[in-house]
């Protein structure tokens, strides 16, 4: 059963609303801040924690969002096992994309990243989750490649529609209404993701072939990146002193008139034994789940429980 957490206030610190405000007016992906008026309807945040060979609850899959960000982990994929980039080669993020690159999104306005992030690779792009970045590379996909990967990573959640080279961008970028996942779809992902050798599991009884082809290259640069993500990227601050060697993956979409965020992952990186998932269904993925989810280790910790 997933772990409910209902933040004791319902009210935005100063910091977290003047991030909310640099977000909303660089990224008009996102519109609207999360009001946060009434935390019991807005702001509740689940947490799926599991060990790496368990069962996927049942009650993981029932409610589905927009990946947001956690996407641009299938967006590497596809680009690695195309062939349609070099990994270590850099890009320049200059804070923001060329509208040119973004055919049928934001129509026609440039998408922003939260701050220019300077000379970056692949590894560096996940890690950050740099929009510039992903826009550039996601114009060497094409629909087809995108949805045969999806195929290949959802076998449960098949596509609600087709993208088509206009809608793509919005389907690459985690914020097309008709390419929705769950926790579970997630928690199944992150398993393989940390294991990608295991042929047999509990939520895998039949893994495809395609999948299980992939190239170990591609599944260690989607390791690694998460490893920096958890380190110093979007999820630095969900285990600041390493104690569960973390590696994840944060997304933030719109929900509404609110934001959505996701945080997904597993640990030790080492040697990983258990996944997670958080949900928070108001605020973004630094002002809410990643603060749910270090609380959340924090708890289990005074425990003295994984």
């Amino acid at each position: 059963m997933p772990f409910t957490f209902i933040p004791s206030k319902g009210i935005l610190s100063r910091r977290q609303f003047l991030s909310a405000c640099a977000l909303s007016a660089l990224c008009p992906l996102f519109s609207a801040l999360p009001t946060g008026a009434n935390p019991k309807a807005s702001s509740a945040i689940k947490i799926w924690h599991i060990p790496l060979d368990s069962t996927t609850p049942a009650s993981a899959y029932k409610t589905l969002g927009m990946p947001g960000s956690l996407i641009k982990l299938l967006d590497t994929m596809v680009l690695l096992e195309n062939r349609l980039l070099h990994p270590d080669k850099p890009f320049e993020c200059r804070g923001w994309t060329d509208p040119k690159l973004t055919p049928g999104l934001l129509q026609g306005q440039p998408m922003h990243c939260s701050h220019p992030h300077g000379m970056v690779t692949l590894s560096d792009a996940i890690a950050v989750s740099c929009n510039a970045y992903f826009a550039n590379a996601i114009s060497k996909i094409s629909p087809a490649q995108f949805q045969r990967m999806w195929q290949l990573c959802f076998p449960k959640r098949p596509l609600e529609q087709s993208p088509t080279q206009a809608t793509l961008f919005a389907y690459a970028l985690g914020c097309s209404p008709q390419a929705n996942l769950s926790a579970g779809d997630l928690l199944d992902w992150m398993r393989f993701i940390a294991k990608p050798d295991t042929t047999k599991t509990t939520s895998h009884p039949e893994i495809s072939p395609e999948l299980q082809a992939i190239s170990p290259n591609t599944w260690g640069m989607l390791r690694h990146a998460m490893r920096g993500a958890a380190r110093w990227g979007t999820g630095k601050n969900a285990d600041q002193k390493d104690r569960y060697q973390l590696a994840l993956k944060t997304g933030t979409t719109r929900r509404g008139k609110l934001y959505q965020s996701w945080a997904a992952g597993f640990y030790p990186f080492d040697s990983p034994s258990h996944i997670f998932c958080v949900r928070a269904f108001s605020g973004t993925s630094e002002a809410t789940a990643i603060p749910a989810l270090r609380n959340y280790f924090i708890k289990i910790q005074t425990k003295g429980a994984y």
